[in-house]
């Protein structure tokens, strides 16, 4: 085996239905050399039974008492302490990887400047059937953060890096005192990866690198509105404490984040009304677009336009959305 060793971290609650797909993914890599650590968060399911039946001396299976949403950035710091690569990266336990993932992102750090890599992903259903490509922004392509710190504007607007085709390297992330989740935010993505945007330069890699299963039972979705408006305060709390010199290069200004950042609200009602609607809720799924409609920019008005047909209609809103 070649190539520097990986440090793949699976924090995991009550997924057995899916970690072993998870898992076979990872062996697949065509990238051998790497480790994985399973952080288990008090799984009731039969979590452990699945993850223990691969004998794959690379993957380690770590049980701990239930942590909760609330505290996940301690959960992958278990992982990351139980680690030593020298690239560090989260898989979720729905989620997965093409085979080349690793192979064709590793080659992004050759540059010592390079923090974090990232890539396009594609949303799946239950079935692994595809839903479409996460949709990212136009200016993606060039992204590079640089000069450092250049990239600071867009992420505050917007957390669009897709956390599932992230690739860190070890010493960055463990500068910023590893994986970050300031009270009282539900995730810990969003306040790692600013800080990681203050410390080096960025890389993207202009193919699939991951798969992002929408159920209606993942912990990020259940939380949607209550999270934006956590992400939301936190922004513009983070955006105040930069120093003058990285506000300029954010190249953006506190009152037009302030602007920016309240549309997100009404969004999030539509994504709570796309959770509930997976879950066969149409009454309270409804509640939830007529709010994004009367809130919303245009964008979020057709949406909930579409989650309030499909609804009435009977209609799968998901695979309507990757038509």
């Amino acid at each position: 085996m070649s190539g520097p060793l990986i440090s793949i971290i699976i924090p995991t609650y009550n997924h057995a239905r899916f970690i072993g797909a998870t898992l076979e993914s990872l062996r697949r890599q065509s990238h051998s050399r790497w480790e994985c650590a399973v952080v288990d968060d008090g799984s009731t399911d039969g979590t452990e039974k699945v993850v223990t039946a691969f004998s794959d001396p690379r993957i380690r299976y770590l049980p701990q008492p239930r942590r909760g949403v609330e505290r996940l950035a301690e959960t992958l710091n278990v992982g990351l302490r139980a680690t030593t690569g020298k690239l560090v990266t989260m898989l979720g336990s729905d989620d997965l990887w093409p085979p080349d993932r690793l192979a064709v992102q590793i080659p992004t750090f050759v540059e010592s400047e390079v923090v974090l890599s990232f890539g396009r992903g594609e949303l799946i259903d239950e079935a692994d059937r595809s839903l479409g490509v996460y949709p990212l922004p136009r200016f993606v392509r060039p992204v590079m953060n640089r000069p450092v710190g250049s990239v600071l504007g867009s992420l505050l607007l917007g957390n669009w890096l897709p956390q599932y085709t992230v690739l860190i390297r070890r010493t960055a992330l463990e500068s910023i005192g590893g994986y970050l989740q300031p009270p009282p935010l539900l995730a810990e993505d969003y306040p790692t990866h600013l800080e990681l945007a203050r410390r080096g330069e960025f890389r993207f890699v202009d193919r699939i690198l991951g798969y992002y299963r929408m159920h209606s039972h993942q912990q990020t979705r259940q939380h949607k509105l209550e999270m934006t408006r956590r992400d939301v305060a936190f922004a513009l709390a983070f955006f105040r404490c930069l120093r003058p010199e990285e506000r300029r290069l954010a190249g953006v200004t506190d009152r037009q984040l302030e602007r920016a950042l309240a549309r997100k609200i009404p969004n999030a009602y539509f994504e709570e009304g796309r959770r509930l609607l997976l879950q066969g809720d149409r009454r309270e799924a409804s509640r939830r677009f007529v709010t994004a409609l009367h809130q919303g920019s245009a964008g979020t008005k057709a949406k909930a336009l579409a989650g309030l047909a499909c609804g009435m209609l009977r209609l799968d809103l998901e695979r309507v959305a990757a038509a």
